[in-house]
């Protein structure tokens, strides 16, 4: 017999993380919660911007720490930076190098790996906006995410299913302004008022999702160059980008629109 949904809630990050299971063992769920508290827990030690004690904070102090995350993701933000030709750029932040347009997509694709390992195979994590999906929302069914509207958050601009292992992260200024700084100019303007990126990598689509917020639609060539050379190592690459009253799909003809708000 199949049973119902399970969701759990997690506070971290400054926001809360919903986890969704389907077909889940409530009891072997709750079993692995624990871990998932002690990693959340972990990424906050060595990313979070606001604690002074973090291994961040230390090394925008100059202060000597190791770390081989804060290595590891260093580099993987290297990578983002060069796809998206500096418009994702964390070290061109106020008060020093800031990952948190990468880290939380990432730990998301975390979270959803170490429920899969403690038995719990068909997950969705939301992290305020960061989805990664790992199995099916139901036999033959994969799973599925909603973009809210940029300026109607009763509804949504549109709707994409995610096979496993795939993820979705969507940037923009309809929660919150002012958090985005343009690494061309040193400003706060933004193309689009918002992007969402869909792949493999969750980490990898939380920081084109910020980069394309900053482009807009003239971030075309260099995504379009990124989802062909990952298109030839069997990844699927999607961008959606909300600018001038317009939903664009990277690369392909507009797909609709919605009214001025």
């Amino acid at each position: 017999m199949k049973r119902p949904l399970q969701r759990r809630l997690v506070e971290a990050w400054g926001t809360v993380i919903t986890i969704d299971c389907a077909d889940a063992d409530p009891a072997a769920l709750d079993a692995a919660l624990p871990e998932i508290h002690t990693l959340v827990a972990h990424i906050d030690e060595v990313f979070s911007t606001w604690r002074p004690d973090s291994v961040i904070s230390m090394r925008r102090r100059g202060e000597p720490t190791f770390s081989p995350e804060f290595d590891l993701i260093s580099a993987h933000c290297e990578q983002a930076r060069q796809i998206s030709r500096g418009a994702f750029d964390p070290w061109y932040s106020p008060g020093g190098v800031d990952f948190s347009g990468y880290v939380k997509g990432w730990g998301a694709g975390l979270i959803a790996d170490a429920l899969v390992a403690r038995g719990v195979p068909n997950v969705c994590v939301n992290a305020a906006g960061d989805v990664a999906v790992r199995g099916t929302r139901a036999p033959g069914i994969a799973w599925s995410v909603g973009f809210a509207h940029p300026t109607d958050r009763t509804s949504l601009c549109a709707s994409e299913v995610l096979p496993t292992g795939y993820a979705a992260a969507t940037s923009g200024f309809s929660e919150q302004v002012g958090h985005i700084v343009n690494p061309h100019t040193g400003g706060q303007e933004a193309a689009a008022l918002q992007a969402s990126v869909i792949g493999p990598d969750s980490g990898l689509a939380d920081a084109l999702a910020t980069a394309l917020v900053i482009d807009g639609v003239a971030g075309s060539p260099w995504f379009q160059a990124f989802a062909t050379a990952r298109r030839g190592e069997g990844e699927k690459w999607q961008a959606l980008v909300v600018e001038a009253g317009s939903l664009w799909r990277l690369g392909a003809q507009l797909e609709g629109h919605y009214p001025r708000r």
